[in-house]
């Protein structure tokens, strides 16, 4: 099992286990195991490797194999440098291999150093590069009540995750395994200039600081990276959590990467549904959501996600995944977590163990193709310069480049709620506007940021990102802030007074009711559409509030509810729809 791996210069360490088994008891040794490169060996190049073992039991040496081999190139050859006349022992039954006993310098330990030596020489490729001038600041227009510019950072950037460190550095997951720092160089407010603090993770999509420390999910682990000596880059890197199965797969990511506020940490991992084939070995925890406590202790919250890939809290502690439009999920999806719940689609170990098959459904079905891939979530802190948006959430729809916001309701014993517009989809095309939304974080000082990413892999052309910050600039557009279900229709909370002559109009409302039904395939269209009719509406005394009595309700429907211009004056109100999610009628 690893444990930790460090990197200094030339050398890496790796600090793992290795579990014996001796009769009816398992020894687990420690092992420190370091390579380092070595420089001084006239003709030959290669890496030097020492090992060092603790807690041996009583009465066995620790042994190392070669696999005995002949080549045709390079001389290959691994040798012990302080015994280069060591004899290599044989072991009956074993063929490919010849063992090299480490020194025993005390009881329960054990040292042992290693070349790996070669007549090879890889030889430098020099390439040339010419020089990118630095990117402009671009403003980008599509978010009402907002300020926003497109940050001035290498396009190949693609930002899977955001966080700042507490002095107000933002840091960043890029999709191509890297770990960046964004500072302002300038002082204009605007981060410009980028710092490489990792590389060559695997998918990374969830990141937060700790101290001086990152917390960064990739697909294999959660890790902890450290800087130890101030030299700006991750040098020591602690495995926060792991065992879960994996392997090559594409969609094998661990996903989010969020904190309560009890210090446990969440992550999601994207599911093996649709591999049949796939090893017993390999399928453990996949499709679930993870709680890592603060104590190290790993525990299964959710099963049956397709795949998670946004995951945000709010401030009550409470845990919203996004999850992905696609067989037996006829939306996309915002889910509120539950412990101990399944979310509909069961993973390689849910079937083969015949668990967690039965659905607890998703608190909102975002409409598609309004929607056809929400990712990244967030949740609005008490920071925010508009109060009124507070503990609401926002996601990322990559497609379409735009961002939805999110409210809840909570009805009965089950928790539902509606969608809306948050930023336009409609930005002319002499505008800028965010390239593909993946990732979304509020900032210590409320902004917004946006990391956008343009993969190759799923609408070819080149592999880049952008990362843009939304400003509150104090001119937020009267609209919905919330749709709510009551037992006989809905009602509709603006941020500000409408007209309450207009507002009383029932024809300045249409609604329409749909669902969809999973019969197989990987799409599901629209069935059992049906225009609801209002027979009613009652305007609040602060005419902030419009309550619509209509003809019919169902269950398990997902209800369009639009308003005219409504507001006062020539105001244009925005958003002017809500999608609402009708799990369960209310009382």
């Amino acid at each position: 099992t690893l444990r930790s791996y460090e990197s200094q210069g030339n050398q890496v360490s790796l600090n793992y286990e290795l579990n014996f088994k001796i009769g009816d008891k398992t020894t687990t040794v420690a092992v420190t195991d370091t390579f380092q490169t070595l420089t001084d060996q006239p003709g030959q190049t290669g890496l030097q490797r020492t090992i060092k073992a603790g807690n041996l039991p009583e009465g066995y040496a620790l042994h190392v194999g070669r696999p005995q081999f002949s080549a045709s190139i390079g001389s290959p050859q691994i040798t012990v440098p302080h015994k280069p006349d060591a004899n290599w022992l044989r072991i009956p039954d074993n063929n490919s291999h010849e063992f090299m006993q480490a020194d025993s310098p005390s009881s329960g330990q054990a040292n042992l150093t290693l070349n790996y030596l070669c007549k090879l020489k890889a030889e430098g490729l020099q390439v040339k590069t010419k020089p990118q001038p630095k990117p402009e600041i671009e403003t980008v227009t599509g978010a009402p009540g907002f300020d926003g510019v497109r940050l001035p950072l290498d396009g190949g950037i693609m930002p899977t995750a955001l966080a700042w460190r507490e002095d107000g550095t933002m840091i960043f997951t890029s999709l191509k395994g890297d770990i960046y720092l964004a500072k302002d160089t300038d002082g204009d407010g605007v981060e410009d200039e980028l710092t490489l603090f990792e590389e060559g993770l695997s998918a990374p999509f969830g990141i937060i600081a700790d101290g001086s420390d990152i917390i960064v999910s990739h697909k294999p682990e959660v890790l902890r990276l450290s800087d130890t000596n101030g030299d700006g880059r991750a040098d020591q890197r602690t495995i926060v959590a792991t065992g879960w199965g994996f392997n090559d797969n594409y969609h094998d990511w661990a996903t989010g990467c969020i904190r309560d506020s009890q210090g446990n940490l969440y992550v999601g991992l994207g599911s093996d549904y649709a591999q049949m084939k796939r090893p017993d070995d390999q399928i453990n925890w996949r499709g679930k959501i993870l709680k890592i406590t603060y104590n190290g202790n790993l525990e299964i919250l959710g099963h049956a996600f397709r795949y998670p890939t946004g995951l945000a809290i709010n401030s009550k502690d409470e845990i919203f995944i996004s999850d992905q439009q696609g067989v037996q999920n006829t939306f996309n999806e915002i889910n509120f977590l539950i412990p101990g719940k399944a979310y509909g689609v069961p993973s390689q170990s849910d079937l083969r163990n015949k668990e967690n098959l039965e659905e607890t459904r998703a608190a909102i079905q975002v409409p598609h193709p309004w929607t056809r891939s929400v990712n990244g979530l967030t949740c609005i802190p008490k920071q925010f310069a508009y109060d009124s948006l507070f503990d609401q959430g926002l996601g990322c729809e990559y497609n379409q480049r735009f961002l939805i916001r999110f409210t809840t309701q909570k009805v009965g014993d089950t928790v539902q709620g509606a969608t809306y517009y948050f930023t336009r989809a409609d930005v002319p095309p002499d505008e800028h506007n965010f390239a593909g939304p993946m990732s979304v974080a509020v900032s210590p000082k409320g902004d917004i940021y946006v990391g956008s990413i343009h993969d190759s892999g799923w609408l070819g052309g080149q592999n880049t990102g952008s990362i843009t910050r939304l400003s509150p600039n104090g001119k937020l557009p009267n609209g919905i802030k919330e749709l709510r279900a009551t037992h006989d229709g809905f009602e509709l909370e603006f941020f500000a007074p409408v007209d309450a002559k207009k507002a009383a109009d029932k024809e300045a409302y249409t609604i329409a009711g749909y669902t969809r039904v999973w019969s197989g395939s990987y799409a599901s269209p629209d069935s059992g559409r049906y225009k609801v009719e209002v027979e009613d509406v009652t305007v609040s005394d602060d005419k902030k509030t419009v309550r619509l009595k209509v003809n019919e309700l169902k269950e398990k429907f997902v209800y369009e509810v639009n308003c005219h211009q409504i507001g006062t004056g020539d105001e244009t109100l925005f958003p002017v729809t809500g999608h609402y999610s009708m799990n369960q009628i209310p009382e």
